[in-house]
């Protein structure tokens, strides 16, 4: 049918209807049944344009094509409310139809003329011809929307503020001249299968590439997320950010650097010279960058997971805002600044190469480690300027050599460093229970402190050359394991601030010291301890020379100190007090000595052990000037008594100024020995009833024989001597007290093998208390039998 005017059209019957609108306009059509409808307009040029009234399309078709011509066709409403399809064909002409009220489908195939629909309730399907590249505008979709490219020209679909309930799906064109590009502020979820196609204008729309095609898609400031990859050549342009929801069979190209990147599947993507913001990778994959532009900058923008990010080519620099892991891959890489948390190293290459730099004007307020595995990473070099607030090494993992040239605030080295150098700053180091530094250390660096506390391990460390201070805390004192050092120089100075260090092994010209900060033990054997002090338990395992200069809690001598043990100073400008002095081994000399007006007591000395093995030796004890013991001397051996388990002091001395002695015991049921050799000394006690001297009965105080006797005196004031049965004492008694010898149990000598035995001079002025009945030969006072 050609209308020649307008006027309204009714259609009965079956049969099609074919309007042509050549030679006039339509009103409305109402059809019953179910007949096809098609409507074109064949004339040429530029003829006035065709309008075609409301059509009541129940079931059937309705198919509008646009003709050769440009003559635009407008349309009122489809109106009906049973299925039937509107297929608008395009051309030249412009093709413009109200709302569908169908719930069919609406096809468009676009021309070099504009397509505009109204609202649709059924699904909506656009595809391209040949010469086509018109606007598609469609209004709100209830169903779902389907762009289809031929690849014969481009398509544009504009959706306005119009919304689509159901999916929308874009199949973009092969090759790019032809792309699908799709726009609108209406909200709706779109998905990309492939081709070349630009969502950057469609906001409110979540796009999804799910792609069984090679893949080209522009989504300017949109976020994209990414499910699949099909085909091996794919590039995605959007700043906006990036999801990567499933494992990529394929590599993607960015054509632009997303706002973030979040792997929860593991992926390549090609850089392509664009700055890169990871912001998570999920735990158990890998995000792979490569880069085939030139190097650009990496930042990870929060914590990543436990997932890596590994790099297939450089980076210019690494920035690290979370705790994250990065793949190094052989490749030398710059870490500009970790923010916060742990930025972990590993490295899938056989580090032979991928030189670490870590360079910031600054503070680096996050932490850097290589990874608890066994990888090897080439080295590690911290620029001038930079601190770095902590670095580990992880257990397994060699850092082949780490260059500071910085500052390293804490160091905790788990597993090995090779070379550990540079002329900065390393301001806590920690060996763990498996750290290691292979090569001794030189003197451009600089440590302030090594601390090995909770370490379970034993650990050692070679100062070589380092001629500088250190401050040194071991394992648990109280434990087997130690920190050892060796040196190279004899010029360091070692500061003990706690825990069990063993120095026998640095040279002697290394100034060692115990300022303790907690129990402390250390084994200098064969080197001198210049200082020692600490309001602590300081336990000396050996040493040639020690002096005690300021305040101890207690102090434990178990090994042999060879030369001399000095708990004060003639010149010291304070006095203090060590709590109790317990020697355990061997002790050339033992000197005790203050200052006047700053006196240095010891409050309990005891020379022996309960359980000790084998004898114990103090040579000399020398009370010299400003000395005071508070409470006692003791000289007892092993508990159960053995003669190669006894304590001895050969020669007890006592300059003048020193106080005297409150209380001196000399064995018990172990064996104890004050044997005064070598000398005739006089020994001062306190001048108190209770005894001063007490001698057990498997003590022995001075020897029989000259010399070898003790000088006893008190002042002033009558004092006691008290010996079990079996104790031997050999002295002169002199001053004006009066001294009582007490014993229970028969003080006698004609019994050598049980009794107790007095031997020696009585000074005129001294008597012995009470009345004699055996006389020793020697004595010219008398021995009572109490």
């Amino acid at each position: 049918m050609t209308l020649t005017r307008a006027g309204n059209i009714t259609k009965t019957g079956i049969g099609a209807l074919a309007l042509n609108l050549s030679a006039g306009n339509a009103g409305t059509i109402s059809v019953t049944g179910s007949p096809a409808i098609s409507i074109t307009n064949t004339t040429a040029g530029n003829a006035t344009a065709r309008t075609v009234g409301d059509i009541t399309l129940a079931t059937g078709a309705l198919t509008v094509t646009a003709g050769a011509g440009t003559n635009n066709i407008t349309i009122g409403n489809t109106l009906g409310a049973t299925a039937g399809t509107v297929t608008i064909i395009g051309g030249a002409a412009s093709v413009a139809i109200g709302n569908l009220a169908t719930t069919g489908t609406l096809a468009v195939t676009n021309g070099a003329g504009a397509i505009t629909a109204g609202s649709a309730a059924g699904s909506v399907t656009v595809t391209d011809e040949t010469g086509g590249g018109g606007t598609v505008n469609l209004g709100a979709i209830t169903g779902a929307l389907g762009i289809t490219s031929a690849n014969q020209a481009p398509i544009t679909v504009a959706l306005g503020a119009n919304n689509v309930t159901g999916l929308t799906t874009i199949a973009g064109s092969t090759a790019a001249g032809n792309k699908v590009t799709l726009t609108g502020t209406g909200t709706g979820t779109t998905t990309i299968t492939g081709g070349h196609a630009d969502v950057s204008g469609r906001s409110n729309s979540a796009v999804t590439i799910a792609a069984t095609a090679s893949t080209t898609v522009a989504a300017g400031t949109k976020d994209l997320t990414i499910s699949s990859l099909a085909a091996a050549s794919n590039t995605i342009t959007t700043t906006g950010s990036l999801t990567i929801s499933a494992d990529l069979a394929n590599s993607f190209t960015l054509g632009a650097a997303p706002s973030g990147i979040t792997a929860n599947g593991s992926a390549t993507a090609d850089a392509n010279a664009n700055p890169l913001t990871v912001s998570n990778v999920a735990t158990g994959k890998t995000l792979t960058l490569s880069n085939s532009g030139a190097a650009a900058a990496l930042i990870i923008s929060a914590t990543t997971g436990t997932g890596i990010l590994k790099l297939a080519n450089a980076v210019t620099a690494v920035t690290a805002n979370g705790s994250s892991t990065l793949d190094i891959n052989n490749l030398n890489t710059a870490i500009a600044d970790v923010t916060a948390g742990t930025l972990t190293l590993t490295n899938s290459g056989d580090g032979t190469a991928g030189a670490v730099t870590i360079n910031k004007a600054g503070t680096i307020n996050g932490a850097i480690a290589t990874i608890a595995d066994t990888k090897t990473f080439l080295s590690v070099t911290i620029t001038a300027g930079t601190t770095l607030t902590a670095f580990t090494t992880g257990a397994g993992s060699t850092v082949s050599t780490l260059t500071n040239n910085g500052t390293i605030t804490t160091l905790t080295n788990n597993g090995t460093i090779t070379t550990l150098n540079g002329s900065g700053t390393y301001a806590t180091l920690t060996l763990g229970t498996a750290g290691a530094v292979s090569t001794a250390l030189t003197n451009t660096m600089t440590i302030s402190n090594v601390v090995q506390t909770g370490i379970a391990a034993n650990r050692s460390i070679d100062l070589g050359s380092y001629a500088k201070a250190v401050a040194v805390t071991g394992p648990d004192a109280a434990g087997a394991n130690s920190l050892t050092l060796t040196s190279g120089a004899g010029a360091a100075t070692i500061n003990v601030k706690g825990g069990f260090v063993n120095l026998g092994g640095v040279l002697t010209g290394d100034t060692l010291n115990i300022d303790a900060a907690a129990n402390t033990k250390v084994n200098a054997t064969g080197n001198t301890l210049t200082s020692v002090k600490g309001p602590h338990t300081i336990e000396i395992a050996g040493a040639a020379n020690a002096t005690i200069d300021a305040a101890v809690n207690t102090l434990n001598i178990t090994g042999a100190v060879t030369a001399a043990l000095n708990i004060g100073k003639a010149a010291q400008a304070a006095g203090f007090t060590v709590g109790a002095l317990d020697v355990q081994a061997d002790v050339a000399a033992l000197n005790i000595e203050g200052a006047a007006g700053q006196k240095t007591t010891v409050t309990n000395l005891r020379v022996g052990k309960d359980d000790q093995a084998a004898n114990i030796t103090v040579a000399l004890l020398d009370l010299k000037a400003y000395s005071a013991i508070g409470s006692g001397i003791s000289v007892i051996g092993n508990a159960v008594y053995d003669v190669n388990k006894i304590a001895q002091i050969t020669l007890l001395d006592m300059q003048a100024n020193a106080d005297p002695i409150p209380l001196l015991t000399v064995g018990s049921t172990g064996g104890g020995k004050l044997l005064q050799t070598g000398a005739t000394h006089t020994l001062s006690f306190t001048a108190n009833a209770a005894p001063v001297i007490v001698l057990g009965a498997k003590g022995t105080f001075g020897t029989s024989g000259t010399p070898g006797f003790a000088k006893i005196q008190t002042a002033n004031a009558a004092s006691t001597i008290s010996a079990m049965n079996g104790a031997e004492i050999h002295a002169t008694f002199i001053g004006v007290s009066a001294f009582t010898m007490t014993n229970p149990n028969n003080l006698t000598n004609t019994d050598t093998l049980n009794a107790s035995t007095l031997t020696g001079a009585v000074n005129a002025n001294t008597s012995i208390l009470p009345g004699a009945v055996n006389a020793t030969s020697a004595a010219t006072g008398t021995v009572a039998n109490l």
